[in-house]
């Protein structure tokens, strides 16, 4: 799924710095390891990338609620992803950690 079609739900259309972010970060996650071992799907992923790249930028805010409702999972399985997929990227994500 791509990332922009993703960001315009989630109102972040205009941000296009965070789109190219988020894109990035998907194909570091597709080089780096095989997201499907640990759970996560496309749609997920690409929700979860957003995410990641929002997080470092102050005027990109969304509902929490609605981005775990457009990935489909339950919000404990969705947090168990987001942090895997950190994790898995490791210090090349260049953000903050989501949570700490």
């Amino acid at each position: 799924m791509d990332v922009s079609f993703i960001a315009k739900k989630l109102g972040l259309s205009d941000s296009k710095h965070i789109i190219r972010k988020a894109a990035e970060l998907r194909r570091l996650c597709d080089v780096q390891f095989d997201s499907s071992a640990i759970g996560v799907g496309e749609i997920c992923k690409a929700i979860i990338c957003l995410e990641i790249a929002a997080s470092g930028w102050e005027e990109a805010i969304f509902d929490r609620s609605t981005v775990i409702k457009l990935s489909g999972m339950s919000e404990k399985a969705y947090n168990r992803s987001l942090n895997a997929l950190q994790n898995g990227l490791g210090d090349k994500v260049g953000y903050k950690r989501i949570g700490d």
